[in-house]
């Protein structure tokens, strides 16, 4: 690539290429390519490859290259939540016991889940967090009377099989107007 194009690949660009690869079904291809990078892969290299591993439900390969994610980035926890997700499209709860007990005895937390949907030009952003979590970020009342508005909001227009949410943060870009937006986080009762 560097010679025809002049450009010298990066990390990011080998990630990307991998993804591309696991994600139709080239999982093995994408591990070829990983093998012979001129540098180590990193974190977002197996991660990508994971996530193949994950879409084509390949677990045995699955294993190992979690294992290495670990090794890079120990304390990330999507290479975690992405075998246990591997494990239970399978259906092998009992690894997914060992590997939460992993996660508790190395202490890796997991991130909270953030998606952001757009409905009529308003910009509504969702957290995903314990309602333990919600009650110390705003007073009791506020949580309730929010909980049902955003609960409404989701039932309506969203999914109605989520428990209830609560408004806790702004954590939008600046680049949407203040008027557009509305965050949402939402939590498990």
């Amino acid at each position: 690539m560097d010679s025809r194009y002049s450009i010298i690949l990066k990390l990011e660009h080998y990630a990307c290429y991998v993804d591309l690869l696991a994600r139709v079904g080239q999982v093995e291809e994408a591990l070829g390519v990983v093998s012979s990078m001129p540098v180590e892969p990193n974190g977002l290299v197996w991660g990508a490859l994971l996530g193949g591993c994950l879409v084509h439900s390949k677990v045995d390969l699955a294993r190992d290259v979690a294992k290495r994610l670990v090794e890079v980035d120990p304390v990330n926890s999507g290479g975690y939540v992405l075998l246990s997700n591997v494990f239970a499209a399978n259906r092998q709860w009992d690894e997914i016991v060992v590997l939460r007990g992993l996660m508790r005895e190395k202490e890796v937390r997991k991130q909270p889940v953030c998606s952001w949907i757009s409905v009529d030009g308003v910009v509504h952003e969702f957290l995903m967090v314990t309602e333990a979590k919600v009650a110390t970020s705003c007073e009791a009342g506020q949580a309730v009377a929010m909980k049902r508005q955003m609960s409404h909001l989701l039932q309506t227009w969203l999914c109605p099989s989520l428990k209830g949410c609560c408004i806790i943060r702004s954590t939008m870009p600046s680049h949407v107007p203040m008027a557009s937006r509305t965050n949402a986080g939402i939590f498990t009762s």
